[in-house]
């Protein structure tokens, strides 16, 4: 996945950075690419929980890969809860515009017939599936009604 991202999409963390951070200037320890890699990783790898993506990236190997995606040197990773409190706040249009430049990005050069879909077709698309539904955050916008009613009348 590392190879792919450099690849195709050599400023996708420069782009990341570039959206409107939600957080508090004085609470920011990781870049906003670092918190997208990390969930990208965790896509990537099939972890389904958030806390198991905490356990498993907690090695050096893993901590190197993420500094190397994102372009910045990490002492250690982000936990479940920093990355579900930034994508609690994210707005979902700013990551479907980038989105949006990735798959132009990829017609415009007439690859995306010639690669495997496994992550370079995927990956926009479970990006946006996962963090811009909130799915990946582990909150799910159709179990906010609190007595399970159905609103659809």
């Amino acid at each position: 996945m590392m190879r792919v991202i450099k690849h195709f999409f050599p400023h996708l963390a420069d782009m990341f950075n570039q959206m409107n951070d939600p957080r508090h200037p004085s609470y920011i320890v990781y870049s906003q690419a670092a918190l997208i890699m990390m969930i990208l990783m965790k896509w990537n790898s099939a972890i389904i929980s958030m806390r198991g993506m905490t356990k498993q990236f907690n090695t050096e190997e893993a901590i190197d890969n993420l500094s190397y995606m994102c372009g910045q040197k990490l002492e250690e990773k982000p936990d479940w809860q920093t990355v579900n409190n930034y994508l609690e706040r994210l707005i979902p249009e700013q990551l479907q515009r980038i989105i949006q430049k990735m798959v132009k990005a990829l017609i415009r050069t007439k690859t995306i017939g010639a690669i495997t879909h496994h992550i370079v077709l995927w990956m926009p698309i479970g990006l946006s599936a996962g963090v811009c539904s909130g799915l990946v955050s582990g909150h799910n916008s159709e179990d906010d009604n609190e007595d399970g009613a159905d609103d659809k009348q």
